[in-house]
């Protein structure tokens, strides 16, 4: 099979060799659970130094919802890990793992740029960074796999 969202999720927690930057869940109205207050949780998983959530409307309108660092933190053993502490930051410890945002939903592209420790952007990552708004399908084609 190929890597489910939580895949990303212990990548960004364990694999130092590549920057993991993937964002969810997929950006369909009808896909989503929207909040009382009409907002939608998008969440990302990295082990970048920050990521920088934007929006882009289908008229291309850009909305920066801002940008969230995490802070590296150390194990009495020796391991470091990375724990985001801003003020929006969950209660519970195992959500600040990963960053969320708290956004309305609207039609077009959601992306996320993930920085290093210098504020640099990171071009290459492993994960989905960007999600757009999809149409119905139009046609699904399947063959089944024959065994050589």
């Amino acid at each position: 099979g190929f890597p489910k969202d939580s895949y990303y999720f212990y990548q960004s927690q364990w694999a130092n060799n590549q920057t993991t930057l993937h964002l969810l869940p997929a950006w369909r109205e009808d896909c989503l659970y929207l909040d009382d207050q009409g907002l939608v949780e998008v969440v990302v998983y990295s082990n970048a130094t920050s990521v920088q959530l934007l929006f882009e409307d289908e008229q291309g309108g850009l909305k920066n919802y801002g940008t969230k660092a995490f802070d590296t933190m150390t194990t009495p053993m020796g391991y470091a890990y990375q724990l985001y502490q801003g003020d929006d930051a969950s209660e519970t410890p195992h959500e600040n793992l990963y960053l969320t945002w708290r956004i309305p939903y609207q039609k077009g592209l959601l992306r996320a740029v993930a920085y290093d420790a210098s504020g640099k952007q990171i071009q290459k990552t492993s994960g989905r960074s960007q999600v757009r708004t999809y149409g119905a399908v139009a046609q699904l084609t399947w063959k089944a796999f024959e065994a050589p």
